[in-house]
Order: structure tokens, then C-alpha cells, then sequence
């Protein structure tokens, strides 16, 4: 999802967020070869407690990893605390 987005919107700029190192270097290199290490940044956090202010993002998205949240509802709220008031 990282890279369609990337690729289909030039201005967005996006952090993606992994508890696994292994996915983390997997889009690392995947973003070397693609070009895009200007526009992404691939960080290492808990999507239940995210590694970032309040109010930071204008969007946020979820693909795969939702499924392996065993409290979504706890996920969302932390997600929705690092959206921009109107993000979504």
C-alpha cells in the first residue's frame, strides 16, 4: 500500500510503522530500489503506542496488520490520537 500511495499521490510523504525489524528492512529495501527514500520513512513502533505526537498526521492507514491486533478498538484510538483534527 505504501508504495501504490507513493506512487499515485507525488506530494504525500509517509511513515510507515512495524513492530518487526525483518518488515522494516523489506520496505527499506524495497523504497532503495524504487527511489522513494525522500518520501518515506520506515520506523520501528507498537500500533499501540505510536512513536509520535499528537496531531501529527493528515491520514492514516492500515493494510495487513490489523488482523494480528488482538484489541482493535485500543489500535484505532491510538491512531486516531496521532491524526490531524479532521484527518482521517
Amino acid at each position: 500500500m505504501t508504495f501504490r500511495v507513493l506512487e499515485t499521490i507525488p506530494e504525500c510523504r509517509i511513515f510507515g510503522v512495524d513492530l518487526s525489524y525483518n518488515m522494516l528492512r523489506i520496505a527499506q529495501e524495497k523504497s532503495d530500489k524504487k527511489g522513494l527514500n525522500d518520501r518515506c520513512c520506515f520506523v520501528s513502533g507498537d500500533a499501540y503506542a505510536l512513536p509520535f505526537r499528537e496531531a501529527t498526521f493528515d491520514k492514516a492507514m492500515v493494510a495487513f496488520g490489523i488482523r494480528n491486533m488482538p484489541d482493535i478498538p485500543s489500535a484505532l484510538t491510538e491512531i486516531r490520537r496521532v491524526l490531524k483534527d479532521g484527518g482521517y
